[in-house]
């Protein structure tokens, strides 16, 4: 193997890592260090640590209750999600062939319909009568109707 063949898939790689640490990690870093400093009304965040905050937020009866509910109900989404989700998992693993892809598509088919209502109005927008096509031929851009390459299989 070429060195170029080995290192593509890091370079490949790389681009998603440099938007996921600049938009995602980044601006926690930022938000957990600023939540660590001192924040003062008249003149902005000072430069001097406390762990007050965070002091506040876990003796607050307030936040404990809305803590607490948020644990509950995780736990309760988790265990009725087991109850389901584990007997069905069993059934669909000992049914035949034809039934088992039936189920499968009754289980997962609501997950599919976002994904198709967003394809079909990318095909209104972007199909040979679409709004792009119209908007192109009526600013004299394209002369002809455009159209997506087809792929190939």
């Amino acid at each position: 193997m070429s060195a170029r063949a080995t290192s593509t898939p890091w370079l490949l790689a790389s681009t998603g890592a440099v938007l996921l640490l600049a938009l995602v990690v980044l601006p926690l870093v930022v938000t957990l260090v600023l939540s660590f400093q001192v924040y003062d009304a008249a003149t902005g965040v000072k430069d001097q640590y406390t762990v007050a905050h965070y002091a506040a937020v876990l003796t607050d009866p307030y936040y404990l209750a809305v803590f607490w509910r948020t644990l509950r109900l995780a736990a309760l989404t988790t265990v009725i999600c087991v109850l389901i989700g584990a007997p069905e998992a069993y059934i669909l693993s000992r049914m035949c062939e034809p039934w088992r892809s039936v189920f499968l598509l009754v289980i997962i088919g609501p997950l599919l319909v976002s994904v198709v209502v967003r394809t079909f109005g990318w095909s209104m927008l972007l199909g040979p009568t679409g709004l792009v096509n119209e908007a192109l031929q009526s600013l004299g851009m394209a002369r002809a109707r455009l159209s997506m390459p087809r792929q190939r299989s």
